[in-house]
């Protein structure tokens, strides 16, 4: 039927397109329904895209996501038949019409009906089969996400389920950290669920998501993965005790760095996470990153880093010790980048901004402090560090006690980054910032800048 349609004068092909829409999505049968859309689809295929885009063939179908009548059954079916036929022929040239045809698939997907629901299930695999780009999926995703929002009340668990099973459908096609570190948290949210045919729907679509994982400790690790998903409480410290006693020999990458960070954010966010839970996520993190490509962990660099920052304002110090060390091991990482030579600057002027704060109470002072000296030790020498310091000046007492915690914190750290020549590192650094220290203990406008110093 192509090199048929491909001769005809353009008259001929609009009359040929009349009777095949007619017949697709108004005929009696469902024989007559799919042979109608075969013969768009045909069409489409000979004279390709641009007639696609003048005909009416996108407005016909699309504004039926909004209305639905219950006697245009037939008719919706006709339009899915539509879509699964066109995608199959016309391939990578039906991606700009997904973006707008996505929401009616999606409506039609939770349709009350089995027939209806199968038609967008043949019609969504038929999409898949394509492998849609990257470009077209960073379109559509808005669209998937819009039912599983936390402030979309009106979705119904149909239209849940339906996001769901679409994002699992596609799970070969996101192999990017950074598309995975937006997808993996909507899915984990789909796990506490009301209904249960949506935490199914999310099991399963995470259950595709860890079988397309590059690492294979990672993979065998996913079922306690999955489990902390669905049941933190429980199952989280036992999810981190098990990656800790996981030897890790092959490289780590985004994707599965993608999946971890929901477990990880929370554990180290949640109130009700123990100290020893909050000590194991902040220690998974820091040995991960020691072994990770700096490329692959940006795409979840920023929530894991807000994470470890709420974790420097716990009351535990070894708590706010231990996070600020991965904070540095993190910054460490990913300075030379260009991107994460932003986000570094970004973290160090916050920290200052923390400790400068008159508002700000002494447990985040000195947690921001110690995180500072970290980034510090760990991502600049010795002189660099003393020249910085040097050049930070305030006039509020405060800021004079944030900075004297810092400097106080600074030994430690470059302690633990270079044990072989700690002493020559920390005379080198005393060197430069005594007399300062020297003014400080003898400021008698406060006593707690005085009493800090010594």
């Amino acid at each position: 039927l192509v090199p048929l349609l491909s001769g005809m004068d353009l008259s001929s092909v609009d009359m040929l397109y009349e009777e095949f829409k007619t017949l697709a999505l108004k005929g009696a049968k469902m024989a007559d329904r799919r042979g109608g859309a075969y013969g768009l689809a045909a069409l489409f295929k000979a004279k390709g895209l641009a007639y696609v885009c003048q005909s009416d063939c996108v407005d016909v179908i699309t504004p039926l996501a909004l209305t639905r009548p219950k006697d245009w059954s037939d008719y919706e079916q006709g339009a899915l038949f539509i879509i699964e036929c066109a995608s199959k022929y016309l391939g990578p040239l039906f991606e700009p019409l997904l973006p707008e045809m996505l929401p009616f698939l999606l409506a039609a997907y939770s349709s009350g009906r089995s027939d209806i629901r199968e038609a967008a299930m043949d019609a969504t695999a038929c999409i898949v089969r394509n492998k849609v780009s990257l470009s077209t999926v960073k379109l559509i995703l808005p669209v998937l996400f819009k039912p599983l929002d936390d402030d979309n009340s009106s979705a119904g668990w149909r239209n849940r389920m339906a996001s769901l099973d679409w994002l699992g459908s596609m799970a070969g096609l996101f192999q990017s950290g950074d598309l995975l570190s937006v997808i993996v948290p909507r899915l984990s949210v789909g796990l506490s669920d009301a209904h249960p045919d949506v935490q199914r729907a999310a099991r399963d679509a995470l259950g595709k998501y860890g079988q397309v994982l590059k690492n294979p400790e990672i993979r065998q690790l996913y079922p306690h993965i999955l489990a902390a998903m669905a049941d933190p409480p429980v199952n989280t410290p036992k999810c981190l005790d098990k990656i800790l006693s996981t030897s890790f020999t092959f490289v780590v990458d985004g994707a599965s760095i993608a999946l971890l960070a929901p477990i990880l954010t929370r554990a180290l966010r949640d109130r009700s996470s123990s100290q020893s839970v909050k000590m194991n996520a902040a220690q998974v993190i820091g040995n991960l990153g020691l072994i990770i490509d700096p490329r692959q962990i940006m795409g979840t660099f920023d929530p894991i880093i807000a994470a470890l920052l709420s974790s420097t304002s716990d009351a535990v110090p070894s708590i706010r010790s231990v996070a600020a060390r991965v904070i540095g091991i993190l910054c460490n990482l990913v300075v030379k980048l260009k991107s994460g030579l932003a986000q570094v600057t970004k973290i160090e002027q916050d920290c200052l901004t923390a400790i400068a704060d008159k508002t700000t109470n002494a447990i985040d002072r000195a947690g921001r402090a110690e995180c500072l000296a970290e980034i510090m030790a760990q991502s600049y020498g010795p002189e660099e560090t003393a020249s910085r310091l040097l050049s930070l000046q305030s006039d509020t007492n405060v800021c004079e006690e944030g900075l004297i915690r810092l400097i106080g914190y600074l030994p430690k750290a470059f302690a633990v980054q270079n044990q072989s020549e700690q002493l020559y590192d920390v005379a080198e650094l005393g060197t430069r910032v005594l007399p300062r220290l020297l003014c400080c203990s003898c400021d008698d406008s406060t006593i707690i800048v005085g009493d800090v110093t010594l």
